[in-house]
């Protein structure tokens, strides 16, 4: 099972999208061998100029400007540690054990300062999804994968205004759910 996923998006065209995993497996086994690996022609990884940030209220969010950086970390808390009598050695399946806390840093230039600065001082929730979108599949299908955050609230301070520069940096946010994920 998986217990942690995190994405990083970037604006960089040529940096694809970018995620690392951490499986905790029952069992490997190296026997016996693969078979050899092929893959489609013409195949492009998701990169930043495929990817759009979208700000609102659920269901109802708007691309924003001045992003320039997602990632996105989400934990999965299990159990991994089942080991009873009577498996061969072998551990049962992982349960879930605690609310995942889903966080991130959203780094972007304030170019309008609804979209992040009133979210400091009202500390209100808001709706973020990070939907990468590639190539067209046929009719109206695209390759896609989105990433949507219902109840995400800014942490920590804004960034200090330091004279006639453009505003920017890393602002940290926390995906709050009333359920488990």
């Amino acid at each position: 099972k998986v217990t942690e996923a995190d994405f990083s998006f970037e604006i960089k065209s040529s940096d694809p999208v970018m995620s690392t995993w951490k499986i905790d497996a029952q069992e490997v086994t190296e026997v016996p061998g693969l078979a050899a690996a092929s893959f489609p022609a013409a195949l492009r990884p998701f990169v930043g100029t495929d990817v759009s940030i979208k700000v609102g209220t659920f269901g109802a969010e708007a691309s924003v400007n001045g992003v320039t950086k997602v990632d996105v970390k989400i934990p999965r808390p299990l159990a991994v540690d089942r080991f009873y009598f009577g498996a061969a050695g072998l551990k049962a399946e992982p349960l879930t054990n605690a609310f995942a806390d889903i966080s991130g840093t959203i780094t972007a230039d304030f170019v309008d300062k609804t979209v992040w600065a009133d979210k400091f001082v009202s500390d209100a929730s808001f709706s973020l999804v990070v939907e990468a979108k590639g190539a067209l599949i046929g009719g109206a299908f695209y390759k896609q994968f989105r990433i949507t955050l219902p109840g995400c609230f800014l942490d920590g301070e804004p960034p200090p205004l330091d004279g006639p520069a453009v505003v920017d940096g890393a602002l940290p946010f926390r995906y709050l759910s009333d359920g488990p994920h």
